[in-house]
């Protein structure tokens, strides 16, 4: 009937002015968020959340608008909290794994200095325990830098990859701390080096079959051959360790870009 025209015309303008100071304020408040959860969720979120406060207004009128917002609040507070706090969990992380490939790139560094000292080497001086001391203090950062990879790329990985390369991980750090707790450690030294070794191998092999992670494969393949090279042609050691030393760089510097790239997506269950 005519006569309920301008009613209807009513309700469906105040219908409007509630919703949309609904919607005005819920997109206000999703600012709280972390911006980068916002900028990928954020309008979603508030065409929803409007949509739905239309549906309350049209069945229950302002106190189903009310209602709606008193289901949403708490929501609202739990899931901005747990954002925020993955958000920093995962700054955190990423911030340890750049410390680790710098370390690792360091120790790369230390690899080459002491190749470039066995060159300077005057020829006919036979080599000794001293040929290995420097690439056993740069074991530590190397290894620092292999716990890096573990904790970013490795973590998308298949199990026995990600098991084998913290093998050498384990390796390395036995390798570094051995000495701190014992006199005569070469050989246990040895050990770890050669568990490192069997590691880094393993987790290349694994990798190989996948284009995606082609690139570390191979790294990972020619640093354990040149490792391994360390203990044949004494003449041919200080190239070794150079050759080494390049390598360990090359590995850390991808995983530093692969960091400084990443880009902080919300997990999808958010």
């Amino acid at each position: 009937p005519k006569g309920l025209l301008p009613n209807r015309a009513e309700h469906e303008a105040h219908m409007n002015d509630s919703v949309s100071l609904s919607h005005r304020l819920y997109r206000f408040l999703l600012r709280a968020y972390p911006p980068s959860f916002y900028a990928e969720y954020g309008d979603e979120m508030a065409l929803t959340f409007r949509d739905s406060c239309r549906a309350e207004y049209r069945q229950h009128g302002a106190l189903g608008v009310a209602s709606k917002w008193a289901e949403t609040v708490p929501d609202f507070v739990v899931s901005m909290t747990d954002e925020h706090m993955q958000e920093e969990f995962q700054m955190a992380k990423t911030n340890l794994v750049r410390i680790l490939a710098v370390a690792g790139i360091v120790g790369g560094a230390l690899w080459i200095a002491s190749g470039i000292m066995l060159f300077m080497r005057a020829p006919g001086i036979p080599g000794g325990e001293a040929d290995y001391l420097l690439p056993l203090i740069a074991f530590g950062p190397v290894t620092a830098g292999l716990l890096g990879v573990y904790l970013h790329p490795a973590r998308s990985w298949p199990i026995a990859s990600k098991f084998t390369l913290l093998l050498a991980v384990a390796g390395g750090l036995w390798a570094t701390f051995i000495p701190l707790f014992i006199t005569n450690f070469w050989l246990v030294m040895m050990l770890g080096f050669l568990v490192q070794i069997g590691g880094l191998s393993l987790v290349g092999l694994l990798l190989l079959a996948q284009p995606a992670t082609r690139q570390w494969a191979i790294l990972f393949i020619a640093l354990a051959v040149t490792m391994f090279m360390l203990n044949g042609e004494e003449n041919w050691r200080g190239l070794f360790v150079a050759v080494a030393g390049i390598l360990y760089i090359a590995l850390f510097a991808l995983l530093l870009g692969g960091s400084l790239n990443r880009q902080s997506k919300p997990p999808l269950a958010a």
